[in-house]
């Protein structure tokens, strides 16, 4: 098994993470390149998300 991870930032903090994990079988660069891809784009969503909807977050950490 192989993971690729991302932190999830919040003000320019680290304050959580999303991973994809595959089987090690899958794994070649075109594969990797597109989880990636895959990861940035929920991560920039997930950012997003945050700043809109709980901008003072930074409260509870």
């Amino acid at each position: 098994i192989e993971c690729m991870a991302i932190g999830i930032e919040h003000k320019n903090k680290i304050i959580a993470a999303i991973s994809i994990s595959y089987l090690i079988f899958y794994s070649n660069e075109t594969f990797r390149e597109k989880n990636k891809k895959i990861l940035l784009e929920e991560k920039n969503k997930i950012e997003k998300a945050l700043k809109i909807h709980f901008n003072d977050l930074e409260e509870l950490y």
